[in-house]
C-alpha cells in the first residue's frame, strides 16, 4: 500500500484525505477519502480585519496539531498541502517540525471547495497524483 495525506486549507476551513493504492489480486485500486473538515469558528462568526492575522496564526497551530494527529495514526509516504501563499506560509514552520516528517510537496492554491473526484482530477493534472490506472507509487522522474 501506497499511502498520501492531502491538506487542503484556506483561511477558514482544512479538509484532510487520505488517498491510498493498494495492490489486491484482482489489480490495483485506489481511493480517496476525506477524513477530517475542521472550521475555524472565529474565522466563520466574522471578526474585523485588524484580527485576521492572529486567527490565521491560530488557526494554523489548530491545523498542525490535527495534521499530526492524523498522520501519526495513519502514516503517510507524502504529504500534499494545498494552500494559498498566506496560508502555505502559516504551515510551513509547522510542516518542517512534524514527527517523522513524510516527503512534502506544496500546492499554492485554494482548493477546498472542489469535490474529492474534482481534487483527484485537479492533483492528478499537477502531477502530483497519478492517473489511477497506472500501477505503483509515483517517481520522482513521473513528475
Amino acid at each position: 500500500m501506497y499511502r498520501t495525506w492531502i491538506a487542503v486549507v484556506d483561511a477558514a476551513r482544512a479538509r484532510f484525505f487520505t488517498h491510498e493504492r493498494l495492490a489486491e489480486p484482482e489489480g490495483l485500486r485506489d481511493e480517496l477519502v476525506e477524513r477530517e473538515d475542521l472550521i475555524d469558528p472565529a474565522r466563520r462568526s466574522g471578526h474585523r480585519r485588524d484580527h485576521e492575522a492572529t486567527l490565521d496564526a491560530e488557526f494554523a497551530r489548530d491545523i498542525l496539531r490535527a495534521l499530526s494527529l492524523q498522520l501519526a495514526a495513519l502514516p503517510p509516504h507524502r504529504l500534499i498541502v494545498c494552500a494559498s501563499p498566506h496560508m502555505l506560509g502559516e504551515l510551513r514552520p509547522g510542516l518542517a517540525m512534524l514527527h517523522n516528517p513524510p516527503e512534502i510537496e506544496e500546492v499554492s492554491h485554494d482548493l477546498t471547495k472542489l469535490t474529492p473526484h474534482e481534487l483527484r482530477v485537479q492533483l492528478e493534472s499537477y502531477g502530483l497524483l497519478r492517473h489511477r490506472e497506472l500501477a505503483g507509487p509515483p517517481r520522482l522522474a513521473d513528475r
